[in-house]
């Protein structure tokens, strides 16, 4: 589908802001009282990243800032307002505000708890669509540093420095990483879902968590992740306005990203990052405490709705609500 043709059957024009060529502009949500070290992490694996301009960009929705001085960013303050039921964010209104404010011509949504091995890896990523005008690319591989870890990670990272400290990690097995001594293992699940294959991550300790506890059968997301980045999407930034950025409909955790993904699928050519350790990413584990079953339940069933209008009607109405 060509941009005309999108923005005729969308009815509209959409203005595009001024983007620097070649220059991509990471946005990093944060929410409430996040973890500040796995922030830090993050900012530093962006800034070891070669090949390519690089844009930071950090918006923090909390009571009080727990950053705003790092150099080499730009950071946003967002007011700790229009909370769901008093206490749920809206992660696409956080994204959204982070991406306006952003100047590259490519766009990279990621987490607070995501580090690249690869110092080439955007580069390289961004070299994958330069060539297709209508491709994005999203989930790229993804590997665990269990919470177990994290502490003799963290010790690692202060006294050499992450470079460093990403070298002496063990990632000999697959979908793991650990710190020298660890014996924490992974748990895998295969499963069929959302009409694709998909594999679950669980940590021994947290698998046995999971099955000694009755209670916790439909609070899956507290204890295993995808294989996959879920949220890590790599677009050209004026298709990011074109499709009205993420829907501020959704809360807490959940459906957000799968919904922006969708947008994109039915506009442009989406392809999943290659699963290659090249694009392979890693995820600093921590507690997820922040899954409320009754919001993803709310968030699948708005989901579900937006699906049945069609992606014209819902781009139509984000961009209505922008």
């Amino acid at each position: 589908m060509e941009k005309s043709q999108i923005r005729e059957k969308l009815g509209r024009e959409v203005d595009v802001p001024e983007v620097e060529k070649g220059k991509i502009s990471v946005i990093i949500p944060i929410y409430r009282t996040f973890d500040p070290t796995r922030v830090l992490m993050t900012i530093d694996s962006l800034k070891m990243q070669k090949g390519i301009g690089l844009e930071i960009v950090v918006a923090e929705q909390s009571d009080s800032p727990l950053f705003g001085n790092i150099l080499g960013i730009t950071y946003i303050q967002v007011p700790n307002t229009d909370l769901i039921e008093g206490k749920h964010f809206v992660p696409g209104k956080v994204r959204n505000i982070a991406a306006r404010a952003s100047t590259g011509e490519f766009l990279y949504n990621n987490d607070g708890d995501i580090l690249f091995h690869n110092e080439y890896l955007l580069s390289e990523a961004a070299e994958l669509i330069k060539e297709h005008p209508f491709r994005a690319l999203y989930r790229p591989p993804m590997r665990r540093l269990p919470i177990e870890c994290f502490e003799d990670f963290k010790k690692m990272w202060n006294k050499d420095g992450l470079k460093q400290a990403l070298e002496q990690i063990d990632i000999s097995e697959e979908h793991i990483a650990k710190t020298p001594g660890a014996t924490v293992g992974m748990r895998v699940f295969k499963k069929h879902e959302s009409r694709r294959d998909k594999v679950f991550l669980y940590t021994t300790t947290d698998h046995k968590r999971y099955k000694n506890e009755p209670n916790r059968q439909g609070q899956e997301p507290r204890f295993s992740t995808l294989n996959v980045h879920g949220g890590g999407t790599l677009m050209r930034r004026e298709y990011f306005d074109l499709i009205g950025g993420y829907c501020g409909g959704y809360s807490a955790w959940g459906c957000h990203d799968a919904d922006m993904q969708w947008k994109l699928r039915g506009v442009l050519d989406l392809q999943q990052f290659p699963y290659e350790n090249r694009f392979e990413v890693l995820h600093l584990d921590h507690e997820r405490a922040y899954f409320d079953k009754k919001r993803w339940e709310s968030n699948k069933a708005l989901h579900k709705s937006r699906k049945e209008k069609g992606v014209l009607e819902a781009i139509k109405e984000d961009l209505k609500n922008a």
